[in-house]
Parts: structure tokens; sequence; C-alpha cells
């Protein structure tokens, strides 16, 4: 579920996805930038059993001062725009 944008995104603040542990998705919750990320994320989370917030954004945001249990994952879109998934 995307909890937090910022445009330009394509995806949107409550947009949802299932993720099956294949790696199929059904839902939305970004485009060809973003959704790679959340799909691989979201296997991991399958595999570990223990669910995460994601910030994803430009590399050059990501300093080290994410906020605690906040798992940063840089994604290079031309767009600029950044998600929070959970």
């Amino acid at each position: 579920t995307v909890v937090w944008s910022r445009a330009p995104t394509s995806g949107k603040s409550g947009s949802t996805a299932l993720i099956e542990p294949d790696g199929a998705i059904h839902g939305w919750i970004g485009g060809a930038c973003a959704e790679p990320t959340v799909v691989r994320e979201a296997r991991r989370v399958l595999r570990d059993g223990t669910g995460r917030l994601m910030y994803l954004g430009p590399a050059e945001e990501l300093d080290g001062s994410a906020r605690d249990g906040v798992v940063t994952v840089p994604i290079a879109c031309a767009s600029e725009g950044a998600l929070e998934v959970y």
C-alpha cells in the first residue's frame, strides 16, 4: 500500500497491490521505476515474515537520516518523485 507520495509519481497515496510469493502482482502501486523494487522487497517480507515501511526516492535524497524502522531504497527515475510503501 502506498502511504505517501511526492509528485511526480504514478503511485498515489492509497494505491494498493497484492504481491504473491512468485512475484505476481495484482493491483497498482507505481510505475516502471517503483514496481520492480516494491515486488523485490515484498518477496523479502513474505520470506522474513516481517512487514516494513519503505521510502523509495532519488539516491541523492538518501543521506542516511531515515526515520527509525524505515527502509530506504534508491530508485533512478527521471521524474524524481518519491513513495513510501508498506
